[in-house]
């Protein structure tokens, strides 16, 4: 999911249930963002973690091969600008991205064994 994507109406959120939807993924959102992370210890979504994720995907070649111009902005404003992510929004959308570069990241042999090793195995 691109981020321009998800603000987007066509996110599957039903008008009768938006609201519910939207409170339900805010809380989960910041429950992960604000306690989850011991006092005084820094989480995944600051500025030392990011900048890790961005040197790793630039040193296997998918930082600007495998992710889109706006992930790229994303990451690079938010190292720039925020010591550490407290808006669920942006938390949103920084995990969306961590996962794309996950995905990219991933070598050829745990791609396959992730795919086919049940299929063998079975």
């Amino acid at each position: 999911m691109l981020v321009s994507q998800v603000f987007s109406p066509k996110c599957g959120i039903n008008a009768d249930s938006s609201s519910k939807r939207v409170h339900t993924i805010k809380k989960d959102l910041e429950y992960r963002v604000y306690k989850t992370a011991p006092k005084g210890r820094s989480n995944f979504l600051d500025k030392e973690m990011l900048v890790k994720l961005k040197l790793r995907a630039m040193r296997a070649g998918v930082w600007f091969h495998g992710l889109p111009r706006i992930d790229r902005v994303l990451v690079d404003l938010t190292i720039k600008v925020a010591d550490c992510v407290r808006s669920p929004h942006l938390a949103k959308c920084l995990l969306a991205v961590a996962g794309k570069l996950e995905g990219l990241l991933e070598s050829k042999l745990g791609r396959a064994v992730r795919e086919f090793g049940l299929v063998i195995a079975s």
